[in-house]
């Protein structure tokens, strides 16, 4: 669903015609707005996840207002990004190798 979106604002982008006859007009943004509704659950999805600021921004956030501003907008829109929870899930999987040290010379 998340292609067939893509490829949906893909071609609405590249859609250079505009209807000089109001019925056309009408009748395209009354097509589109059909074909957007089938996307709705992708705009409205969320994640359960939470998301906190690191520690030492603790403090910076109590006295920057616009810096608290800022982190909320995005741990909000963070919850709303329909790849994060599968990347998450990715990372989850890897099997990480062992560390190994270099030794330099």
């Amino acid at each position: 669903m998340i292609n067939e979106n893509a490829k949906w604002l893909k071609k609405n982008q590249d859609d250079t015609l505009a209807h000089l006859n109001y019925n056309g007009y009408k009748n395209d943004i009354d097509q589109r707005e059909k074909e957007a509704k089938k996307f709705d659950s992708i705009r409205k999805y969320t994640t359960n996840l939470t998301y906190n600021s690191p520690l030492y921004e603790k403090p910076l956030l109590k006295t920057n207002k616009d810096l608290a501003d800022k982190r909320n907008a995005w741990h909000k829109n963070l919850k709303k990004d329909i790849y994060m929870q599968e990347a998450l899930n990715v990372l989850g999987e890897l099997k990480l190798k062992p560390e190994l040290h270099l030794v330099k010379n």
